[in-house]
């Protein structure tokens, strides 16, 4: 703990104090080696995660809440971040061409976002901006091949000790980081990839580096779900409304409907479900599920009424998705006949709020009304 000690009494940036982390470690190998390097970091931060905040606070050069209001538009991480709500896991990691630390995590059960703090390479030091390839698992995965990979884009930043940065912001899929919280788990960042913007041109290349984390579920507030289980009918075809979920980034209503045999028959068999679990949805909801309603104010018959006040369909998540509830079989997953459309509109507080209810037309010019609250 003394080394520990004299390491960061010297240290006056958090560049600075990643420098001499991993000069003091020791690994010197690059590639093939950051799963290891990670794991290192991760014990030394579970020491020093202190020291490492109180660095990055007295140093005063990252704005946290500034940089995900200002740089990326998001004002309710913003707010969020000036409320004490959030995480610094204080995990880095690097290979030869970039180095990656994750500043932040923070979000609700339903969106959880991470800060990614990238410091390039000499060689691509004048880039104007990066992006970031990221796969997000858990710690036990090694393969990741099967994974989707999610392309980040940052934002660049000069700090005041003029040095340059970039911020990325990355949203997790919600599965992980519950999981992990339910069974005192790691969630996994694998950065796969990084694309730089050079005089007008775009060059990527592969990486290969790991930051793995416990997510701290005191920052992490709960959604409000109202299970409601309202049938209704449209064109003769059955759905149901099944609950409303109120989050800090988006208020969430989902539809959910089974798409009968015969219909999956008369449409190509089971190697066609999707277009039938489309074709459905869009009879029997009045959504054009192929588009993901790029206008859903104007073409959705799906309204969210609060106070006798619509609420816009959301501006920074898709307002429709369209989702298939996977039957497993043989330790694989198949398409099943069951699908979910997610129909994300702005965050409202529903504890706050006298009347909330949803409003469906329907083609003959009736409306049926769900309450809500």
């Amino acid at each position: 703990m003394k080394e520990l000690y004299e390491l960061f009494a010297k240290t006056k940036t958090p560049h600075e104090w990643k420098s001499r982390l991993y000069d003091n470690i020791g690994s010197t190998a690059r590639h093939g080696r950051t799963i290891g390097r990670t794991a290192i970091m991760i014990a030394a931060a579970a020491i020093c995660s202190v020291c490492a905040v109180t660095v990055a606070a007295e140093s005063g050069l990252i704005n946290i809440a500034g940089i995900l209001g200002i740089g990326f538009g998001d004002k309710i991480s913003e707010s969020k971040v000036e409320s004490g709500e959030y995480q610094t896991p204080s995990v880095f990691a690097d290979d030869d061409v970039i180095s990656v630390g994750l500043t932040a995590f923070l979000g609700d059960t339903y969106d959880y976002f991470a800060l990614l703090e990238v410091r390039t390479s000499e060689e691509y030091s004048d880039c104007s901006g990066v992006s970031l390839g990221v796969v997000v698992v858990d710690e036990n995965t090694e393969d990741i091949s099967s994974y989707a990979i999610e392309q980040y884009s940052g934002v660049r930043h000069t700090l005041d000790d003029g040095s340059t940065v970039h911020f990325v912001k990355a949203k997790l899929p919600a599965h992980w980081p519950n999981a992990a919280a339910d069974n005192d788990g790691l969630v996994s960042l694998r950065i796969v990839n990084a694309s730089f913007d050079i005089n007008g041109t775009t060059e990527r290349i592969n990486t290969d580096i790991r930051l793995d984390f416990k997510p701290q579920s005191d920052v992490i507030s709960d959604e409000n779900t109202i299970k409601l289980e309202k049938t209704l009918l449209r064109n003769g075809l059955e759905y149901n409304v099944d609950r409303f979920c109120g989050g800090d980034y988006r208020s969430r209503v989902y539809l959910e409907y089974y798409v009968p045999e015969s219909m999956i028959e008369e449409n190509g068999g089971k190697d066609f479900i999707w277009y039938s679990g489309v074709l459905y949805g869009r009879n029997a909801l009045g959504l054009d599920l192929t588009l993901a309603c790029e206008e859903p104010e104007a073409s959705s018959p799906v309204k969210l009424i609060v106070d006798g006040n619509e609420i816009p369909y959301s501006a920074d998540f898709r307002a429709v998705e369209l989702m298939n509830r996977n039957a497993s079989q043989d330790d694989e997953f198949i398409l099943s006949n069951h699908f979910i459309c997610e129909l994300s509109f702005e965050p409202v507080d529903i504890d706050e709020a006298e009347s909330v209810i949803i409003e469906i037309a329907a083609p003959d010019g009736t409306t049926d009304i769900v309450t809500v609250k």
